[in-house]
């Protein structure tokens, strides 16, 4: 009566862990999309970076060159001057215009230094964005060969369970499915274990354990409502491993 069903379940766990796997797929071409996506920001990040850094360096080198056609301007001045007082006071502006020319020649140092670091930055971003394009063309052609492959896996399974459906008691079948949405796609059959079930390992009455050997009925387990059939009257079935050792009940 359940031998059918038993080679349905067997499927339905196969199609299950292939259908695991193939979900999995699009997440992981997303991650290489991602990867993509951020190596790009970050070139983006360190042009915008350079392009600052370099708008700094022309405003100081600007003002540097102002700055010195200004001293010049006065050094020449300073000649001309009639007047102790006035030479020391242009002398006081001449010396605070170089300190400004040295402050800013020093400002002009970093920002040269920080230009190229960015360049640097930017050559190990570019190679990186290389990379994960050169990976995400060779993988996703990869995972998208896998997907196909799984996909078609699946759907020769399924042509073979699809018949078998209709050898089975529909009242069943449908009690079959039902279980296993609560299950979460886990087994819905399951042997006896001795005197226990299968599934969550509660004691069966030994009434029920007796009619579940007699196969004349369905039985079910009074704990995790999963199907109960006994080993020996479906011995093909023998090497399938039907349940998961102390899996938590859902």
């Amino acid at each position: 009566m359940l031998g059918r069903l038993l080679d349905i379940q067997e499927m339905d766990i196969q199609i299950g862990a292939l259908e695991a796997r193939a979900a999995r797929i699009p997440k992981l071409i997303d991650a290489l999309d991602s990867t993509v996506a951020n190596e790009i920001r970050a070139v983006e990040e360190c042009k915008a970076k350079r392009v600052s850094l370099e708008k700094q360096r022309d405003a100081v080198e600007l003002d540097i060159d102002t700055k010195t056609e200004l001293l010049h301007k006065w050094e020449v001045q300073l000649f001309a001057i009639k007047t102790n007082k006035e030479y020391q006071a242009m002398l006081v502006e001449i010396g605070s215009i170089k300190t400004d020319i040295s402050l800013l020649e020093d400002r002009m140092l970093e920002l040269m230094d920080q230009i190229e670091q960015a360049n640097e930055e930017l050559t190990l971003h570019k190679d990186a964005l290389a990379a994960a394009h050169a990976k995400k063309e060779s993988k996703e052609q990869e995972l998208l060969r896998e997907l196909d492959d799984l996909n078609a896996e699946i759907d020769a399974i399924k042509a073979r369970r699809n018949p078998l459906v209709s050898e089975v008691d529909e009242n069943i079948y449908n009690l079959y499915e039902r279980i296993r949405r609560a299950k979460g796609g886990g087994r819905s059959v399951v042997p006896l274990d001795d005197t226990t079930c299968g599934g969550c390992h509660m004691q069966v009455p030994a009434q029920t354990i007796n009619e579940i050997i007699a196969n004349d009925k369905v039985h079910t387990c009074r704990t995790c409502s999963r199907i109960l059939y006994y080993p020996d009257n479906y011995p093909s079935s023998k090497t399938a491993d039907l349940c998961d050792k102390g899996a938590e009940e859902k």
